[in-house]
């Protein structure tokens, strides 16, 4: 599902907000989720969801719990974890006990669903913030080095900067 511009700009100001709740304004990349499940009293596990392979991550309210497949390469775990906290700080209004988040190759199942795809934008405005993005874009100018030096995949990356319009230079 497509989000609408505002409530992407939305989206981009809650992460922003919580950044700099965080932080104390010293955002640096790239961003350290642990200090964000701290600072919330978040639980982070690693395991394998009883064998469904179909699940990269999930969220349990009531625990307070972000569980993760121990199965995955850095920069996908972290997206996940980012996603995750999508859930947390986005759909406290839903009345979801458990959000679930599928394995990248199933993701197209998910466009249709709203809550994953602002989930998975919360996540990507949340690891590639708009502004030392926007600096570092300046700098390194490809994507290959800005995954590199967010700690994000390749795709994460190419995607962030294609939804800010950020050109590479020719």
């Amino acid at each position: 599902m497509r989000l609408s511009d505002d409530r992407k700009e939305e989206i981009e100001y809650i992460a922003g907000s919580i950044l700099q709740d965080v932080f104390n304004s010293e955002i640096k990349v790239p961003i350290d989720l642990v200090r964000i499940l701290q600072a919330n009293e978040l639980k982070l596990t690693m395991g394998d969801f009883g064998g469904n392979t179909s699940i990269a991550g999930a969220f349990q309210r009531s625990e307070k719990t972000i569980a993760i497949a121990s199965n995955m390469p850095y920069q996908r775990s972290v997206f996940t974890i980012a996603h995750e906290l999508g859930h947390f700080f986005l759909h406290r209004d839903y009345n979801y006990e458990i959000f679930y988040r599928r394995d990248a190759d199933l993701i197209d199942i998910d466009k249709l669903n709203p809550i994953e795809t602002e989930a998975n934008h919360f996540a990507a405005c949340l690891l590639m913030p708009r502004e030392p993005l926007n600096y570092y874009w300046r700098l390194i100018n490809n994507v290959d080095g800005m995954a590199n030096y967010f700690r994000v995949s390749k795709s994460a990356m190419y995607w962030r900067t294609k939804n800010l319009k950020l050109e590479t230079v020719k």
